[in-house]
């Protein structure tokens, strides 16, 4: 694989994962704005506690997308700086004496080694992340219709 097509995989990749979680950004704010336009708060009951934690669990989902795109964008950012600076070094080797090559050399690959790592850490916590949002965004779903057949069932029981 040529590092063209590798470094296009990457942006396909990236571009689908930041789709994704624009998508559940916006499932997650639709049925914050659905819920509470639906729900009828001038009589308190005890199943309006399903909707307080499908709007938490919503909310959380929606925090936790915002956090996973703050660290998607820090590992783009991240590798295209590794990128750049491979093609300086690239550009600095056909006009630098040998000596000083060694030494640029060095300190890229010291700087490679940093970024590695600040790259697993910003991406592990991207996944984390992304994980949270779908699992809390689900959770806020059941919790969400569990709440309406609850009060489905009591409308019936007590016209």
């Amino acid at each position: 694989m040529t590092q063209q097509s590798a470094t296009e995989l990457y942006k396909i990749a990236a571009e689908t994962t930041a789709k994704y979680i624009y998508f559940l950004l916006a499932t997650s704010g639709a049925a914050i704005a659905y819920s509470v336009e639906l729900a009828n708060t001038s009589t308190f009951s005890w199943p309006l506690l399903l909707l307080v934690l499908a709007l938490l669990s919503w909310g959380i989902s929606f925090y936790a997308g915002c956090k996973s795109l703050q660290f998607d964008i820090s590992v783009n950012n991240l590798s295209y700086d590794v990128q750049q600076q491979a093609e300086a070094i690239e550009t600095a080797q056909k006009i630098l004496p040998l000596e000083q090559m060694s030494e640029l050399r060095k300190s890229y690959e010291e700087n490679v080694q940093l970024t590695n790592q600040a790259l697993n850490i910003s991406g592990s916590k991207a996944s984390s992340y992304l994980g949270l949002q779908f699992r809390s965004l689900i959770i806020g779903v059941i919790a969400f219709v569990v709440w309406r057949a609850t009060e489905f069932v009591i409308s019936a029981a007590y016209p």
